[in-house]
């Protein structure tokens, strides 16, 4: 099956589009809790978790979508596989819009040394991910919703010409 550029260019937009979205929500969590709690943990280990979780919510993602392909039906389970598909993809972006905002705000200030790499590569990788949890949840998603891509959606043809 050829999947068409149109397809692959607007599942990688909507993969960075959604979390970045999502930041200002994030913001405005860390800053009530912080107020409520005192200090927010950070560091290294805080950093680890927070990308173990956003792994292994990618990672659920990419098994239902190989075991969909494999000829599970997942469809079978009704709407309660549709909800818990819907709250793993919201999961993924939340995460990666958190995980985004705590890179951001906190690298700097960890200590030099193989751990402050391997947590950068462990980001590299989370945004390699992205895309391709994105594009399994929305296959997911498709099937379980009983949708499908219409290719017949036209594609922006026409060459502008000087306003």
């Amino acid at each position: 099956m050829q999947i068409p550029l149109k397809q692959i260019v607007e599942a990688v937009f909507t993969s960075y589009l959604l979390p970045a979205l999502i930041v200002p929500l994030v913001w405005l969590l860390r800053a009530i809790t912080r107020r409520s709690i005192g200090v927010f943990s950070t560091g290294i280990s805080s950093l680890r978790l927070l990308q173990s979780v956003y792994e292994a919510t990618a990672v659920l993602i990419i098994l239902a979508w190989v075991a969909a392909r494999a000829g599970l039906r997942i469809e079978g389970g009704g709407r309660p596989v549709a909800i818990l598909a819907w709250i793993l993809f919201g999961a993924l972006n939340l995460l990666f819009a958190t995980l985004a905002v705590r890179i951001t705000g906190e690298y700097g200030r960890l200590s030099e040394g193989g751990a402050k790499d391997t947590v950068f590569l462990r980001f590299l990788g989370a945004i390699v991910t992205q895309p391709i949890a994105t594009l399994a949840a929305f296959s997911l998603l498709y099937r379980l919703l009983r949708l499908v891509y219409h290719r017949q959606f036209p594609w922006l043809d026409a060459v502008q010409e000087g306003i």
